[in-house]
């Protein structure tokens, strides 16, 4: 009798379900107002990342014993991690719109996680040079699937923002 072995090797895919999983169960745990908090922040330190990273990056690399040893996308990575993490911490009692209770509340929270995950990666594949983009994209066709859609990952979760405070005002 043959066993046949598995080869449990990470990927790319792994790491991207995976990350879709930690999203939705944290934004579960969390709830929907908080998960939309840090949605925002997303959306802030990629504005900030993007925009400030590579004039950030230049000053850090000719002041820091430690710039030349860093990447840009590092840097930018390093960058847009820390602005979310200030601002969660910061507004640790955030509250967009009301929070939902039960099944409708538990729905939401699990489509924001969703989006807020798909958000972070493609964002955070902006920061990547075109190299490295080939090298993933060659290796997870997942990985190429979401950037090749990358505008509905930055679109929809606002679009889900003002459709759930829509939908919850009518109810009033």
């Amino acid at each position: 009798m043959m066993m046949e072995s598995f080869n449990l090797s990470p990927s790319w895919d792994t790491f991207i379900f995976l990350f879709f999983g930690v999203c939705v169960g944290y934004s579960l745990l969390l709830g929907k107002a908080k998960i939309t908090g840090i949605m925002l922040s997303a959306y802030v330190a990629l504005a900030v990342a993007n925009e400030t990273g590579d004039i950030l990056y230049s000053y850090f690399t000719r002041t820091s014993a430690y710039g030349a040893a860093t990447s840009i996308f590092t840097f930018k990575t390093v960058l847009f991690a820390l602005i979310i993490l200030f601002f969660t911490l910061k507004n640790e009692n955030i509250k967009v719109g009301e929070v939902s209770h039960g099944l409708i509340g538990t729905i939401m929270a699990a489509i924001y996680g969703f989006f807020s995950a798909g958000l972070m990666l493609t964002s955070i594949a902006t920061f990547m040079s075109e190299k490295q983009l080939e090298v993933i994209f060659g290796q997870s066709s997942l990985a190429a699937h979401m950037m090749q859609f990358r505008f509905l990952w930055l679109i929809m979760p606002i679009i889900f923002i003002i459709f759930f405070s829509f939908a919850k005002k009518s109810k009033k």
